[in-house]
């Protein structure tokens, strides 16, 4: 299962960026569907996470059943090369890998207070500890894509979300979202991790006067560009690293999208009474000059299935109703009409060859493989008629 953990700390971004509102195109006369054309299947038990693909290469970058495992897997489904050793130990990563990347024969570990890089045979090249103090937790993301390589002027640097913003502010003060940061910025020769990109304008939360808990991206990094989304807001982003006053912001066409009210600034969250489901975007992709964005709209609290003692019964039961679709951005700015995923696979990766990879969903089926599968997928367009 995925845990989740943030935190606040450290110094903050003083750079605050301007930009004028991009066009919105909304055009609805297309859509498309996936179809699985390849998969890979891998030897071993358990439900590993994909963390990273090096698509130049064929390596698969995965988190294993234990969180102190990795394992880089080749095309044909073959383990190549697997770390796996005791958190204190002088090359690890420490207890969570929060992120991982494989790329240019190098692969590299975000833990919660150091960088590791390491060759493809997982011998440590170089640790980077992170100036950032772990003072607060409230989440932690495990198994997601939240370390991205970027080259820029031929070094390569990369973005990350680590433990959300910063700032020892916590979210319920006013001044968290003038100080709060995305992403950090790492760069590896000069062993610095800068906080980078604060709220957009146009951002729900840029000077909220409402508290929020979890905010957090969801982003893909590609010619110096990083595209992003936050979870709960209904807003695309694109941020460029060398020109940062060209912040774009827009609204996504959702069919549906219910945003989470907040809470009060100064108080608490109300954890106690149930309340409408908020809408979520899961995961956002690059997909060559597209964007696909995975999301469920939420349910208002009438939608909601009767309390059950049994929260895994509920919780499938709400994922039921509550239904996984994706939308696509064309490169114009025009966005598809959303559709419905189906249950038996999840997107977990896009890689820079456009292949779409996705996850064997075990829970939708009646029996335990002992292979773990990873669909390859086309996306196909669809022209709608009126």
């Amino acid at each position: 299962m995925k845990k989740s953990i943030y935190l606040l700390s450290g110094i903050l971004l003083v750079y605050y960026s301007c930009s004028s509102k991009t066009e919105e195109i909304s055009n609805r006369d297309f859509s498309y569907e996936l179809e699985i054309i390849d998969s890979l299947t891998i030897d071993f038990l358990g439900n590993p996470q994909l963390l990273s693909v090096d698509s130049e290469n064929d390596h698969f970058l995965f988190s294993g059943a234990e969180f102190n495992e990795l394992l880089l897997v080749n095309r044909e489904g073959e383990i190549v090369s697997e770390f796996k050793k005791p958190m204190d130990s002088p090359d690890s990563y420490g207890q969570f890998p929060l992120g991982g990347s494989v790329y240019k024969d190098q692969i590299a570990i975000t833990g919660m207070n150091k960088m590791n890089l390491y060759d493809l045979e997982f011998n440590l090249k170089k640790s980077i500890k992170q100036p950032y103090s772990n003072n607060f937790i409230y989440m932690l993301f495990i198994g997601y894509d939240h370390l991205q390589p970027v080259e820029i002027d031929g070094k390569i640097k990369y973005v990350a979300y680590i433990m959300g913003a910063q700032t020892e502010l916590r979210s319920n003060d006013a001044k968290y979202f003038l100080e709060y940061n995305t992403f950090d910025f790492i760069d590896t020769e000069e062993e610095t991790f800068e906080p980078i990109i604060p709220f957009h304008k146009r951002s729900r939360y840029f000077e909220s006067e409402t508290a929020y808990n979890t905010i957090k991206p969801t982003f893909q990094v590609g010619d110096g560009l990083i595209h992003f989304a936050h979870t709960h807001d209904s807003m695309y982003y694109e941020y460029d690293l060398k020109n940062p006053e060209n912040f774009k912001a827009e609204k996504i066409p959702f069919d549906n999208f219910i945003l989470d009210k907040g809470f009060a600034l100064g108080g608490e969250e109300d954890r106690e009474n149930e309340k409408d489901r908020p809408g979520q975007i899961s995961n956002l992709f690059m997909h060559k000059d597209q964007v696909m964005i995975v999301y469920r709209s939420g349910l208002k609290l009438d939608q909601m299935p009767e309390p059950n003692e049994d929260q895994q019964e509920r919780y499938n039961q709400i994922m039921k109703k509550d239904k996984a679709k994706l939308i696509v951005r064309e490169e114009n700015g025009a966005y598809s009409k959303p559709f419905l995923l189906p249950d038996a696979w999840r997107i977990s990766f896009v890689d820079k060859k456009g292949r779409i990879w996705a996850h064997q969903n075990v829970n939708a089926l009646e029996y335990e493989p002992d292979m773990v599968t990873l669909y390859e997928l086309k996306l196909v367009k669809k022209e709608l008629k009126d």
